[in-house]
């Protein structure tokens, strides 16, 4: 349509016509300078019906993971699809991972019951630099005490497994010899006292 040049002040309504079925589209009459102008309106397109769906999961918890590519840190959610339960995260640079860490959903909220305040160890190994996972070797951020000593004898890992911090990958090496194995014993009954 042309530039009338009207403008809001100088327009005056002298009428409008309703729509009625069969006649051609609503329009809205406006005297102007002594001219008539016809205004043609937009008939409102039909609303599509929309229906929401329910997720194929239910969301369980929130934790913290990191990326299966790049190791970055990421916040990781703990879903329940299909009567198992999984750790689903997204990198910013790699999107979307996701891996099973229960094939049985009940047993594992079930086992929340047994869940009590932690109980700290008598003492700490490491300071918090960076955070949980990066300062892990029992910081004072740990929530719990070493309920059982895991000790890495075989560095052949790729860190690929979706669900873990284990401190080992290509490129890494470690040795461990006798005086070592007992060293990191001795310094668990320490920390655990009477484990």
């Amino acid at each position: 349509m042309r530039d009338s040049g009207l403008r809001p002040e100088s327009i005056e309504c002298v009428g409008h016509l309703k729509y009625t079925r069969g006649s051609p589209e609503p329009f809205t009459l406006i005297a102007s300078s002594g001219k008539l102008w016809r205004f043609h309106s937009v008939k409102p397109a039909a609303k599509k019906l929309r229906v929401k769906q329910d997720a194929d999961y239910i969301f369980h918890e929130l934790t913290r993971s990191i990326c299966p590519e790049c190791k970055t840190v990421i916040d990781a959610q703990i879903i329940i699809r299909d009567n198992k339960v999984y750790m689903r995260k997204r990198c910013p640079t790699h999107g979307w991972s996701e891996g099973i860490i229960s094939s049985d959903a009940q047993m594992y909220v079930d086992s929340v019951k047994f869940n009590k305040p932690g109980t700290l160890p008598l003492e700490f190994s490491t300071e918090v630099k960076d955070g949980c996972p990066l300062d892990c070797g029992l910081c004072p951020e740990h929530k719990q005490h070493m309920c059982l000593a895991l000790i890495e004898v075989n560095p052949g890992c790729n860190l690929d497994c979706p669900v873990c911090f284990a401190n080992a990958g290509p490129g890494f090496s470690l040795t461990i010899d006798i005086d070592q194995m007992e060293f990191m014993l001795d310094r668990f009954v320490e920390i655990e006292s009477n484990p």
